[in-house]
């Protein structure tokens, strides 16, 4: 599959980037060409630019795109983390089952910082495969920071293989067999004693996630 070209509108608050996306994405089909267009702004003005409706699931648009045609992508930030799992565990279903039903996920679903562009991510490239897209444009929320989106997939990557979850797994291991409590280092033993039967639910977690 040929990658599409990707452009990206960032800014402050105000400066015109979802407008600016938007005709952009429109020249662009014109020239015959399929074009995804994505909003990570919180403030879902897309729609509003573009004078159709947009969705969670990329679908073409009713738009005025000449030869070409225009998706329009807008994930939805209030189920970001649930959209994540979904698209992590796509080809396992049972293992989702087991997410969902950890507490620690369940208590963790509005607080993950970055699983919005995570799961925004994840939903272009899928839509990209889908409808043979040629290009991408991005509309980023209203950030300084707003294309460190790019880099969130390699820290996350990062962090689950990283020594920390290891260890936070081998600690709910043992914690399940109490034959091997007493060789827990004190750390460990303490960490079990404070979070208590929660460690279990950590360690699943983590297993799961890596």
């Amino acid at each position: 599959m040929t990658r599409p070209d990707v452009i990206v509108c960032a800014g402050g608050g105000g400066v015109g980037k979802t407008t600016t996306s938007a005709a952009i994405a429109l020249a662009v089909a014109r020239t015959g060409r399929r074009v995804l267009i994505v909003s990570l702004d919180p403030a879902r003005r897309l729609a509003d630019a573009l004078g159709v409706a947009v969705g969670t699931e990329a679908k073409a648009l009713s738009v005025d795109a000449g030869e070409g045609t225009v998706f329009g992508l807008m994930p939805d930030p209030r189920d970001s983390l649930g959209t994540f799992a979904e698209l992590l565990f796509e080809q396992e279903s049972a293992a989702l089952e087991r997410l969902r039903e950890n507490r620690i996920y369940r208590a963790l679903e509005a607080a993950v910082p970055g699983v919005h562009e995570l799961a925004a991510i994840g939903l272009t490239w899928r839509a990209v495969e889908e409808h043979s897209i040629d290009a991408v444009v991005i509309d980023t929320a209203p950030s300084r920071n707003a294309v460190d989106f790019i880099g969130q997939p390699g820290r996350l990557a990062k962090l689950l293989r990283g020594r920390a979850v290891a260890w936070l797994s081998s600690i709910g291991q043992q914690a399940n067999v109490q034959s091997t409590a007493a060789k827990m280092g004190r750390i460990e033993s303490l960490l079990v004693r404070v979070i208590g039967p929660a460690v279990r639910d950590v360690a699943a977690l983590f297993t799961e996630l890596s």
